[in-house]
């Protein structure tokens, strides 16, 4: 299997499930609330938010954090596929 194919089906896999053993629920909830605040975050702080919400069933708010993500890097394409994969565990769920 082409590794760039073995590690989208792992990321369905594990975000379909909603199972992610690394995110904290206290520590995300933390994360969320900077986010809404308007507190400076980086990028990588940003996608790695959004990231754990999607993992957690979280999907509405994960689509907002992916989509500002966007507005500030429309080319970005890591952004894209993560929208892309929340929305489409959001209808297949």
């Amino acid at each position: 299997m082409p590794l760039l194919l073995t590690v989208l089906v792992l990321l369905t896999t594990s975000a379909a499930t909603g199972v992610d053993t690394t995110a904290n629920q206290e520590d995300i909830r933390q994360a969320y609330q900077r986010y809404l605040t308007g507190e400076s975050l980086t990028y990588d702080e940003k996608f790695d938010l959004a990231r754990k919400l999607a993992r957690t069933n979280l999907w509405p708010e994960a689509i907002e954090v992916y989509t500002t993500l966007l507005s500030e890097h429309p080319d970005d394409p890591d952004s894209r596929l993560g929208r892309g994969l929340v929305y489409a565990w959001r209808i297949s769920s």
